[in-house]
């Protein structure tokens, strides 16, 4: 899984808030930058932790491009 989207998703959160003027709609890009961050954050740990208990023997278990 490609670590740089931990990066990029509040950047891009961000850049969509600038766009918008409404205090509801610069709230519901934050709360879907949130949980989109959120849900990246869980696929990433269990994906971690199933490579952990398959015991795979590679220095590095996320290769970042």
């Amino acid at each position: 899984m490609n670590l740089h989207l931990l990066v990029i998703a509040p950047i891009v959160t961000a850049l969509f808030i600038l766009f918008f003027k409404e205090l509801r709609q610069v709230r519901m890009i934050a709360l879907l930058g949130a949980g989109f961050q959120l849900i990246l954050t869980v696929l990433l740990l269990s994906t971690f932790c199933n490579e952990r208990a398959a015991e795979i023997q590679h220095p590095c278990f996320f290769i970042v491009l």
